[in-house]
């Protein structure tokens, strides 16, 4: 869309020898808008109206190229916090050895981009009927099940239990969840509905997330006025 501004999750700024597509294919899968670039020029090729929330520095960049990556952020006008990371131990699990389980440093990644992306939520603990989310521990439980989530999914749930009893819009879940604040006419919001029903009410019988006619979704015990019955999907 012409003039409108790429609101992106993370920056990548790599090493041009480490393996940055995969680690690049890794957060997107986890829901994550984000470009990678190698380096300085990359960069500053790929700011042009971008709006960047969160800045990932390659432990493999030269001390010099940091320099000049970090004139080009400023620039632009970037303020976003910056991290840095491993690309090389990111990108991919470890091997195994000595009898121990594949080593996979991504979560723990995840974890860190979570904490500076959703500061307020450090403690915060919601509890809707039997679910209970940990916004700390990036954790969802239901009657006991821990709830195997996406860190996107997870976001979408944890926004609709903070509006629990209200009607969420699709354009709302967008710009909330993925930073978008115009029409692209994407179904990614109706996806992620659908995989959370899977995952948060079909297990149990009883649904939790109910859509509203014209409104959106809403997160509730008991489904509000005009809600569509759970077996039509939307």
């Amino acid at each position: 869309m012409p003039g409108a501004t790429l609101l992106l999750s993370v920056l990548l700024v790599h090493a041009p020898a480490s393996p940055a597509a995969e680690l690049l294919r890794r957060f997107v899968q986890a829901g994550h808008e984000t470009l990678a670039a190698s380096g300085a020029v990359a960069v500053d090729a790929c700011l042009t109206g971008a709006q960047v929330e969160v800045v990932l520095l390659d432990v493999g960049l030269a001390p010099v190229e940091v320099g000049r990556v970090l004139e080009v952020l400023k620039r632009h006008g970037v303020a976003a916090p910056m991290l840095w990371c491993n690309v090389a131990t990111a990108a991919a699990p470890g091997p195994a050895s000595l009898g121990r389980p594949e080593s996979d440093e991504f979560p723990m990644l995840l974890r860190r981009l979570q904490r500076v992306l959703q500061p307020d939520r450090q403690a915060l603990q919601l509890e809707v009927g039997e679910l209970c989310i940990d916004f700390r521990r990036g954790t969802a439980v239901r009657a006991g099940v821990p709830l195997d989530l996406t860190p996107t999914e997870f976001a979408v749930l944890g926004h609709l239990a903070e509006q629990r009893g209200r009607a969420v819009s699709r354009s709302e879940l967008l710009q909330a969840i993925w930073r978008i604040t115009f029409d692209t006419g994407t179904n990614v919001v109706d996806v992620h509905i659908r995989r959370l029903r899977m995952k948060v009410d079909d297990p149990f019988g009883s649904p939790l997330i109910h859509t509203v006619r014209g409104a959106g979704y809403v997160l509730d015990l008991q489904p509000p006025p005009g809600e569509r019955q759970h077996g039509a999907r939307a």
